[in-house]
């Protein structure tokens, strides 16, 4: 954690956030929090947060949002972007070097749980401690740390106020119906060190793909050089995100962008979206986007 710098405290009034605003309130900080207005009683968390913002003098910001604003149908999504859009114009205005969340190792599962159950590759499974969004630098300092009972725990054990968000309860969101499965904490422990493992060890093996994609990309990602390659779904992985927004990528997917560049035919399209092709001309390989 980087000292004498200014932190932003991304803070819902949730015991997660407010246990993050206890530790940090002798910090220089300022205190950013989004009502959503989606429940009857969000209005209470936000008063829970100014009110601990005002007795510890810290600089506390808002940003209402209208129940309506949200129409689609991925309400998290929506929510985090309007979050970090948030957070973002804040830093700015108050020259913050860092966004603190409250995140912690059951955010940390949950998360590892969705991306496997999208059955996505990807070199990291969960939550990174450190990130970037929206031109913010992000900082987890829980992530590794704390489970959820657990920080629950202290915060009433120094009675501090904290909001209840009954959704939780009502299985709405999908990492909500994950939280209410992993209740053990034996098998969320094992899971959890299951995940870091896993991080591990791909991590000596992104090294070695990022050599090997180097190696492609000198050739203008010549198809008889991807022949001679190792770790060929990998490596089309990182082809296809590094050029491309918004293709979703399943392992069938992979396999099929792998058979259509290793085919024989040198010159060939393959439709990755409605708008986005992957083009292979006399063996070389790039990507065309066409306007709808």
């Amino acid at each position: 954690m980087l000292k004498n710098k200014k932190y932003l405290l991304a803070v819902s009034g949730g015991p997660d956030s407010i246990f993050l605003l206890y530790k940090y309130r002798n910090k220089d900080v300022v205190v950013a929090h989004v009502n959503y207005h989606q429940r009857e009683d969000s209005n209470n968390d936000e008063v829970i947060v100014k009110r601990y913002c005002t007795l510890w003098k810290i600089p506390f910001y808002s940003l209402q949002l209208s129940k309506n604003d949200h129409v689609k149908n991925n309400f998290q999504n929506w929510a985090r972007i309007k979050r970090y859009e948030f957070f973002k114009t804040i830093c700015k205005q108050q020259k913050c070097d860092l966004v603190l969340t409250g995140h912690h190792k059951d955010d940390f599962i949950e998360t590892a749980q969705m991306q496997l159950d999208k059955k996505t590759f990807r070199f990291f499974y969960g939550i990174k401690k450190e990130s970037k969004a929206f031109d913010s630098n992000i900082n987890r300092p829980f992530l590794f740390k704390y489970w959820k009972r657990s920080i629950e725990a202290k915060v009433k054990k120094l009675g501090l106020d904290y909001a209840i968000d009954y959704s939780n309860a009502l299985n709405k969101y999908t990492r909500n119906a994950i939280r209410l499965k992993n209740k053990s904490i034996w098998s969320k422990t094992l899971f959890y060190l299951k995940i870091k493992l896993l991080n591990f060890w791909n991590s000596f093996k992104e090294r070695k793909i990022a050599k090997a994609f180097e190696k492609w990309q000198k050739s203008n990602f010549n198809q008889d050089v991807f022949a001679s390659l190792k770790h060929k779904n990998h490596l089309i992985y990182d082809f296809v995100n590094s050029q491309t927004q918004n293709i979703n990528l399943s392992n069938g997917k992979i396999q099929s962008i792998k058979d259509f560049i290793l085919s024989k035919k040198r010159t060939n399209s393959y439709k990755l979206s409605k708008s986005t092709f992957l083009v292979k001309n006399k063996g070389f390989c790039f990507f065309l986007v066409k306007s709808l």
